[in-house]
């Protein structure tokens, strides 16, 4: 077999969970940092911010920066 064999892409993601008593601003913080996580864009129009070449097996920090209104935007 010739070609670059690539490895796969893995990464590890923990949401916690939001409590049902918790307030719809918590929830809708929640619900827009899961969409970051899994889409990649969060409705404000922020975007996840990955660094391009990443060490294999590192811990790499990705970043998302959220328009200041957004519930998902820490102050």
């Amino acid at each position: 077999m010739s070609g670059r064999f690539t490895p796969p892409k893995r990464a590890l993601v923990i949401a916690a969970d939001v409590p049902d008593d918790a307030s719809e601003f918590d929830k809708e913080r929640a619900v827009r940092r899961r969409l970051v996580l899994t889409t990649g864009s969060c409705p404000c129009g922020g975007v996840l911010e990955v660094p391009a070449n990443p060490e294999p097996g590192s811990l790499t920090v990705a970043t998302c920066f959220h328009e200041p209104d957004c519930p998902a935007c820490d102050p």
